[in-house]
């Protein structure tokens, strides 16, 4: 029998993989525009930014990474929510 914590983790973990690919695919496209910018040379990306952004990001990654790790049935929404949110 499934318990309702586990429902819970999927229906959370459906959500959050969508947020993800949804974030992911502004993520891309904000990354190439600042990449061509670059290139011409409008904008410069310093080392220590970007170490800034890794410093942000890291523990919400974690804090993914662990739940992954905890609950399988998280697992399987977060990649279902992540399938729904790239192909819509």
């Amino acid at each position: 029998m499934v318990e309702l914590v586990s429902i819970v983790g999927l229906i959370i973990g459906i959500a959050i993989g969508y947020v993800i690919a949804k974030a992911l695919k502004v993520a891309i496209i904000v990354g190439l525009i600042i990449v061509v910018l670059a290139y011409l040379g409008v904008t410069v990306i310093s080392r220590s930014q970007f170490e800034d952004f890794l410093r942000i990001i890291m523990p919400a990654l974690e804090w993914i990474k662990a739940f992954i790790e905890s609950s399988q049935l998280f697992a399987i929404g977060l990649l279902i929510g992540f399938a729904i949110g790239l192909l819509k």
